[in-house]
């Protein structure tokens, strides 16, 4: 599910504090980049919170918001989001693949050969 621009700026500021963060926290860090109410950040994490983005816990008459997975996994979700959604996944992949950089590509690789490897021993050990 993707978010929308205020959702993706809150987001992006839990996924950088790395840990728990208040209402207030999260838009003093706004600030910076952009005027925005406390109220308004209120209703953004309770809506982050309601679909799953974030989770929650009560601390002294506050509640206390945490990301609930990665930048990295949230991003792996929408490109299978998007692979979900069409007919011919090998022309989506090939398409992305024909757009990255040489050295993204690079890593590509290593990464495909590492899971290979991965696969291979847990068979091994099935064996």
């Amino acid at each position: 599910m993707s978010m929308g621009v205020l959702e993706s700026a809150v987001m992006s500021q839990m996924w950088d504090r790395g840990d728990e963060a208040t209402v207030r926290e999260v838009r003093d860090s706004l600030l910076a980049v952009r005027p925005v109410a406390y109220t308004t950040v209120l209703t953004v994490l309770h809506n982050l919170h309601r679909i799953g983005f974030v989770s929650r816990r009560t601390a002294d008459r506050a509640f206390v918001y945490r990301a609930v997975s990665s930048r990295e996994e949230y991003a792996a979700s929408l490109m299978g989001e998007v692979l979900e959604s069409v007919e011919r996944r090998d022309a989506v992949l090939l398409q992305f693949v024909q757009r990255l950089h040489p050295s993204e590509l690079e890593q590509l690789r290593r990464t495909i050969a590492s899971i290979e490897v991965e696969i291979e021993v847990t068979r091994g050990q099935e064996q």
